[in-house]
C-alpha cells in the first residue's frame, strides 16, 4: 500500500492509549486490520469497539478489515481505502476537525409520555407550573411513534444479543 498511499504511517499512537495498525495523518484516517484469532472474544471485541468510538470522538475515521480480506486481495483493499479517502474532504492538516466541522450530534430530551390532560401529581399549585419535559412541537401522536419505535428497537437489540450468546456458547 506504500507505493499508492506514501502518506501511510504503520503502527502509531494516538494518545497514551491507543496504537492503530495504519494511519493516514492529513485525512485523519486510521486503518485496522481485525484477525479473527486475535479478535474473536467477547471481551476483545467489547475493548475493540470501545476503542474505535474514542477515536471517532477524536475525530478520526476508521476503515476496518479482517485478515481473511487482506489475505484474499490484499489490492482490492488498498483501492477501498483510496477511494474512501479520495471522498474526504480536502486540505485538512494533522489536526483534528473542529467541532464546528464534525456532524451534529443527536440531542436526547426526556419525554411526558403521558397526555397534556392527565392528572397532576399531588401538591401542584396551578400558580407554580412545572416545567414541560416534551420537547416543543412534538405532538402526542408522534410521541407515541417514537416510545413504539424505541421498544421495537430494543427488541431487536435483545435478539441480536441472544443470537450472538447462543452461537458463542
Amino acid at each position: 500500500a506504500k507505493p499508492r498511499i506514501p502518506e501511510l504511517q504503520r503502527e502509531c499512537q494516538i494518545g497514551p492509549k491507543y496504537r492503530v495498525d495504519f494511519l493516514i495523518p492529513d485525512q485523519n484516517v486510521v486503518i485496522e486490520l481485525y484477525g479473527y484469532k486475535y479478535h474473536n472474544t467477547k471481551e476483545k471485541l467489547t475493548s475493540d469497539a470501545e476503542r474505535e468510538r474514542e477515536l471517532q470522538r477524536r475525530g478520526y475515521r476508521i476503515i476496518r478489515f479482517t485478515g481473511s480480506e487482506i489475505t484474499k486481495d490484499v489490492d482490492r483493499c488498498v483501492e477501498e481505502v483510496l477511494s474512501i479517502v479520495r471522498q474526504l474532504p480536502t486540505g485538512s492538516s494533522n489536526s483534528h476537525p473542529s467541532v464546528a466541522d464534525r456532524p451534529p450530534i443527536l440531542e436526547v430530551h426526556p419525554v411526558e409520555l403521558l397526555p397534556p390532560d392527565a392528572a397532576k401529581p399531588q401538591g401542584h399549585s396551578p400558580r407554580s407550573p412545572s416545567p414541560s419535559l416534551r420537547p416543543p412541537g412534538l405532538t402526542s401522536r408522534q410521541l407515541l411513534v417514537l416510545a413504539v419505535m424505541a421498544t421495537l428497537t430494543m427488541g431487536v437489540m435483545l435478539a441480536l444479543v441472544a443470537t450472538v450468546l447462543a452461537t458463542t456458547f
